[in-house]
């Protein structure tokens, strides 16, 4: 129900400059990936714009 709702919600209220996808999956490597609930970006430079920055995060 909460997935559902916020779906609904996200989806009313997503910016214009911005796509909402939900229920996609990353392949990084042949065994890293990542399965988003919801996923937002610019439109501007597209899905393929969004980067792999694991090694960005704070250990």
């Amino acid at each position: 129900m909460l997935k559902s709702a916020l779906n609904l919600l996200w989806a009313r209220q997503v910016l214009d400059d911005l796509v909402f996808v939900t229920e996609t999956t990353f392949r990084f490597t042949a065994d890293t990936y990542l399965e988003p609930n919801f996923v937002f970006y610019p439109k501007a430079s597209g899905i393929l714009g969004l980067k792999n920055d694991f090694d960005q995060v704070d250990r």
